[in-house]
């Protein structure tokens, strides 16, 4: 008996001793596999850095350590850990170099247990300076990402009493951030109307009247799409009580004197005509117009007060190809109706009038095959009232998909904010940046000597 317990205790510690040493191995043989990071720099402009790594078997989270090599020994190394095999930097200085370490680490990591570093990443990459760059007489300047909520959707900028404002959608609730030009993170962070199940907001619109700034949206439920009107002004808590306008799939608006001017395309299948009409305070929604020789597959119209008159740009699907075009709408009728841009596929335009010319922002994928990964770049049309004349330029081309813009005017600035999204190196599946920020400007004035 007591030799077949010591025959039963001696094959248990050699199944464990087994077990120990192929745990052992698997673990050298990932160690090995894993035991240097290979760090690409996707994107680097001069204020954020976009980097990825391919992803190992056997990780849980990645550390990233970063730090400028100025006065290297009195840097402190800013750290993060993430899950994913990339990573935002933010809040970078321009014209910098920047050391940046990433570990690989075994299961435990996240919940701040003992773990083991699997592989290690160093590069070094060095932000380019924050210049801006000419176009027809103004500045572009480099985008900015934004500390604002996170992966953000549907942004919209408004300024007021020299205030710049931006709105966005986080989890179907609607929030509102303060910014202040050349500070990236914003003032403050509020939430204005809560998230309900089941519902998909959209297509949010922002707008200054009457000392407040109004907003409009598409909320998108089983039964279809409602255009949504609320107002809210600085300093004043939610949430917003909004009002149903209309069944639409998409929407925008402007001012135009005392009053709003909403237009949106109604919800249904099929060519539907754009409708414009007259919003007052205090009173409601007037009497509509109906563009009733719509082009056939116009879709996504917008609204922006030009000369006394509305340009509303658009987009023309036919033949599986988008095109952005652009009609005056005078209060009565739609006229003037022509193509600004053929080339690439273009969606959601946004305008807005700076020094007598209207400026149209889009994305585009004009420089990007059709592959199973979607890119587009933030272009935007300057479109001169005379003659319309056209002009075009890339505002964002990074190679990823940027789209959702926004505009306002600001201290002689255009100021634009954005959606990016980039491609998971691991899946391929897109994934939301949040909003960014850039700027059309006119140039300082040149005083004589």
């Amino acid at each position: 008996m007591k030799e077949s317990v010591k025959q039963l205790r001696r094959t248990a510690w050699t199944v464990v001793a087994a077990l120990l040493l192929l745990d052992t191995c698997m673990t050298a043989t990932a160690s090995k596999s894993l035991s240097s990071l290979e760090i690409t720099v996707c994107i680097m402009e001069p204020t954020w850095a976009l980097l990825s790594w391919q992803p190992g078997r056997g990780v849980d989270a990645y550390r990233v350590s970063y730090r400028s090599t100025i006065r290297l020994p009195k840097q402190r190394w800013r750290i993060v850990q993430t899950q994913n095999p990339w990573h935002l930097l933010r809040d970078l200085k321009p014209d910098t170099e920047y050391q940046v370490r990433i570990s690989a680490l075994a299961r435990g990591a996240a919940a701040g247990k003992r773990y083991a570093v699997l592989a290690r990443g160093e590069a070094l990459f060095t932000t380019p300076p924050d210049r801006a760059r000419l176009w027809q007489g103004l500045e572009i300047h480099p985008s900015r990402a934004l500390n604002t909520l996170g992966a953000t959707t549907w942004p919209a900028l408004a300024s007021l009493s020299e205030r710049l404002f931006l709105f966005e959608f986080l989890a179907g609730g609607l929030y509102v951030s303060e910014l202040k030009p050349g500070r990236l993170t914003p003032l403050y962070s509020l939430p204005l109307l809560a998230g309900t199940e089941g519902t998909d907001r959209f297509c949010l619109t922002a707008c200054v009247l009457g000392g407040r700034i109004w907003l409009t949206w598409i909320e998108r439920q089983q039964a279809g799409g409602i255009q949504m009107l609320a107002s809210w002004a600085p300093d004043e808590e939610g949430p917003i009580t909004p009002t149903e306008i209309a069944r639409a799939r998409w929407c925008s608006m402007a001012p135009a004197g005392d009053q709003l001017w909403l237009v949106w395309q109604p919800a249904g299948s099929g060519d539907k005509p754009f409708v414009a009409a007259p919003y007052t305070i205090g009173v409601g929604l007037g009497q509509s117009t109906l563009w009733d020789d719509t082009p056939p597959g116009a879709v996504q119209p917008s609204v922006a007060s030009f000369h006394a008159q509305m340009a509303i740009p658009f987009i023309v699907e036919q033949d599986g190809r988008r095109s952005l075009w652009c009609t005056l709408f005078n209060s009565e009728a739609f006229t003037d109706m022509r193509m600004l841009r053929r080339l690439g596929d273009s969606s959601t335009p946004r305008a807005c009038a700076l020094e007598g010319s209207l400026y149209v922002v889009y994305n585009n994928h004009l420089h990007y095959s059709q592959g199973a990964t979607p890119r587009a770049d933030l272009v935007v049309t300057q479109v001169d009232p005379g003659g319309f004349s056209l002009s075009s330029t890339v505002l964002v081309g990074d190679g990823n998909f940027n789209c959702c813009a926004s505009l306002a005017l600001l201290d002689g600035s255009l100021w634009v904010a954005y959606n990016k999204s980039f491609a998971d190196p691991a899946t391929s599946r897109l994934i939301n940046l949040g909003t960014f920020l850039t700027r059309i400007a006119l140039p300082p004035l040149q005083t004589s000597s």
